[in-house]
């Protein structure tokens, strides 16, 4: 069977690749596209025949040929989908978009042709990021080390910002022997992509070869630290995806929703998606967990603990949905069926991390401290991507008032998600605690660099760098750059008032300095009133 598809799968890729490079055939297109649709979902066997059904008056119209392309490469229909886009590359050989799709639906055991297209649609457009590096790593698995090494290069004057490009180019370095200029070119792409495993992985592997043991398995810490390969963001990939409406698809979307904190939109998809189930009779645990995890992030505990019922009821088994229960109860100050559901998912898998991260949270809200440490210690050692359990331990550290563990606990959690701003601020606190305000100073402006509108960051380096710097240095000169902005939004605050006094007075302008402390003054007796 896996000769056949690789067979087929050549035979369209020549097919494609023929149809796309073609400039003196006839631009006729051969006909509709016959795609067996029996085997799929209702919905998406639906917006497939209706993309086909309005072929049939545009046959010469590129748009449509690529939109069914996109219909079918979004729901995995991969040789359909490129022999679609064959037909939008004939009518429209200047569009690039075609030729990008196509090489991507391509299989693995046609990369030869993917490469063709790959160089049309990068001929047609340098601009595209994603493009350049899909094409560079292409080139380089294929051995073509100096069109990869051209490619990359452009991928850098494209967004010098994202650490694609200085991957690429370090991977050259490294399968060339240059371990020096690996190295630098890595270091410079994991400040700027530090959540990337494949430079962390890459960087271990060339610290080996330098004979540097330690700093390895530092890196080698940080790739398992983080999860899959990352790739750069694609608009036409993206635009694509979009026309996924399959079950699987949507879930999918939903969870990538859910990550980058869009509750809303990402409920709506699970809640389209759990109806869609319901109504034919077809729900399943896992519809029902989606839309419960969403509900409880949002704090609505009691529909979370009523959909992580339903989904048991379908499978008693499912130690995810035991410990989405659990936390729903403990939302509720439940901390007694907490316990009880977190037990029954250890005992169906004594190492679900979750569960463990959980028991972990449920003895910190205890004050069962030690009992919380071993449990958060050893979800890490399961589930070293569980970053929120470095943050726990930091935080129950400090309770038990061991400033320096819960110090180390944060400065292991910003070596391994160094965009993470809670913990940054947190690492902040616990610096100016230690005596290290440089260090304080250094996590708030990289707090403020990630997040220029948090006014608390904001504040609190202002303050720092008013109340340490020399006179009307560069540090003073920011600090009162802040407490400028931030007085002009708070000019009712006696505390921004105040902040902006003493900024001006670390840059020498005592009269200011002195109305504007009489002016904090004036609001702290405006605001004491009763109630």
């Amino acid at each position: 069977m896996n000769r056949v598809f690789s067979m087929r799968a050549r035979f369209w890729i020549v097919v494609a690749t023929l149809a796309f490079i073609s400039v003196s055939g006839s631009s006729a297109p051969a006909g509709l596209v016959t795609v067996d649709t029996s085997a799929l979902e209702p919905q998406v066997r639906s917006l497939i025949e209706s993309s086909i059904s309005g072929l049939r008056e545009q046959q010469r119209n590129a748009e449509a040929w690529g939109h069914l392309g996109k219909v079918l490469h979004a729901h995995g229909l991969y040789e359909e989908a490129i022999e679609s886009y064959a037909q939008a590359g004939r009518l429209n050989p200047k569009e690039y978009r075609w030729f990008y799709l196509a090489a991507l639906a391509s299989s693995a055991a046609a990369a030869e042709g993917a490469l063709e297209l790959y160089r049309r649609a990068y001929e047609l457009e340098p601009g595209d990021y994603s493009l350049c590096i899909t094409y560079g790593d292409s080139l380089t698995r294929l051995g073509r080390l100096r069109p990869a090494r051209q490619v990359y290069e452009q991928a850098q004057l494209v967004d010098s910002r994202r650490g694609y490009g200085e991957l690429g180019l370090a991977r050259l370095a490294f399968i060339e022997g240059n371990l020096n200029e690996a190295r630098s070119r890595l270091m410079r792409a994991r400040e700027v992509s530090p959540r990337n495993s494949e430079i962390h992985l890459l960087l271990a592997q060339v610290f080996h070869r330098l004979g540097e043991p330690e700093a390895a398995a530092d890196s080698m810490w940080r790739a398992r630290s983080h999860g899959s390969r990352l790739r750069p963001r694609s608009e036409v990939v993206a635009e694509m995806s979009t026309f996924a409406v399959s079950i699987s698809a949507r879930r999918e979307r939903g969870a990538l929703l859910m990550e980058r904190g869009n509750l809303q939109a990402a409920r709506d998809v699970f809640q389209g998606v759990l109806s869609e189930q319901l109504s034919r009779g077809s729900a399943t645990d896992e519809s029902y967990g989606d839309l419960a995890n969403v509900v409880l992030a949002e704090g609505a505990y009691r529909q979370a603990r009523d959909l992580y019922s339903r989904g048991l009821v379908l499978r008693s088994e499912n130690v995810a949905l035991m410990t989405g229960l659990a936390e729903a109860h403990v939302g509720l100050a439940d901390d007694e069926n907490g316990a009880k559901w977190l037990q029954a998912a250890l005992a169906g898998n004594a190492k679900y991390a979750p569960a463990i991260v959980a028991m972990g949270q449920l003895r910190i809200r205890q004050r069962r401290y030690p009992s919380a440490i071993e449990y958060l210690e050893e979800a890490l050692t399961l589930d070293p991507t569980l970053f929120v359990a470095h943050g726990d331990l930091g935080r129950v550290y400090e309770v038990m008032g061991d400033v320096a563990r819960a110090y180390q606990a944060r400065e292991r959690l910003r070596k391994l998600d160094p965009l993470n701003v809670a913990n940054l601020q947190e690492l902040s606190r616990l610096q100016m605690q230690r005596g290290d305000t440089a260090g304080a100073i250094g996590s708030l402006r990289r707090v403020f660099d990630l997040k220029p509108n948090s006014n608390d960051a904001a504040f609190n380096l202002a303050m720092l760098l008013a109340t340490t710097a020399e006179t009307a240095s560069a540090d003073a000169v920011q600090a009162l750059e802040i407490a400028e902005r931030l007085y002009r939004l708070n000019r009712h605050s006696a505390r921004h008032a105040d902040l902006l006094g003493i900024a001006n007075g670390a840059n020498g302008r005592f009269a200011e300095a002195t109305k504007l402390s009489r002016r904090a003054l004036d609001l702290v007796g405006e605001n004491d009133g009763p109630g």
